[in-house]
């Protein structure tokens, strides 16, 4: 990600040419941390600033954001009141924040998620992770339903099962995660989004990961989709 090439002091042209020599986009980087922590939240936003002057000189236009798991309310609506003006910092700067979900923000009725689509400005886009969506028991097309108008892409993840635990990961298509309706969902309302293979770990060689979630996009998403990008 953008991050972790900042810390290495790659240039972003360099990485420009080493993705257009590879016929590459970079679609989106991906930061969390904990906004609500008023000490962590003064680094937050100087990280902020500098992914920010990185992608603007890469051309990409999403950033993702996955927040921690609170106990209160009230730690929850300072966290959407700092996201919230994380994602106008982004707008201002041609970026749209997207927020990217875990399992716990469907816990207790859907409390996290629930704070997060109706306090935070329209600035603050989504990106639905189905994966964790279908571990934290909530319906993936609901949920879609929900932030609709709102998605900036979505993180086609699959487990083995639902259960919390383990954290059994797997390819496309081995699991659980229902890519059928979510793909129909998309195919009816958001045909041109990046459909991003996310996998965390894997019981393969990371090369033979990638190459099925890569098959698996483009049989089953790009099939369905035509215009979606992968």
């Amino acid at each position: 990600t953008p991050t972790i090439i900042r810390e290495r002091n790659t240039p972003a042209a360099t990485i420009r040419d080493m993705l257009a020599d590879q016929g590459l986009e970079l679609a989106a980087s991906h930061l969390g941390g904990n906004l609500e922590d008023a000490g962590q939240a003064e680094g937050e936003r100087g990280m902020l600033n500098g992914i920010l002057d990185y992608l603007n000189e890469l051309g990409t236009t999403l950033l993702m954001y996955s927040g921690p798991q609170y106990e209160t309310d009230a730690q929850y609506s300072r966290f959407v009141e700092a996201l919230g003006r994380a994602a106008e910092k982004c707008k201002a700067r041609g970026v749209e924040l997207l927020y990217h979900n875990h399992w716990w923000e469907f816990a207790n009725e859907w409390r996290a998620m629930n704070a997060l689509i109706e306090g935070a400005p329209a600035a603050l886009g989504f990106c639905p992770d189905v994966g964790w969506v279908c571990k934290g028991g909530a319906d993936v097309v609901e949920f879609l339903d929900r932030v609709n108008g709102r998605i900036g892409a979505v993180h086609y993840k699959d487990f083995l099962t639902r259960d919390l635990e383990p954290k059994d990961f797997c390819c496309l298509g081995d699991g659980v995660t229902p890519f059928e309706e979510t793909t129909a969902w998309l195919r009816a309302h958001a045909p041109d989004l990046w459909v991003i293979a996310e996998q965390d770990t894997a019981d393969v060689p990371a090369e033979e990961a990638v190459a099925r979630n890569a098959d698996y996009l483009r049989r089953v998403v790009l099939g369905c989709l035509g215009t979606s990008r992968e």
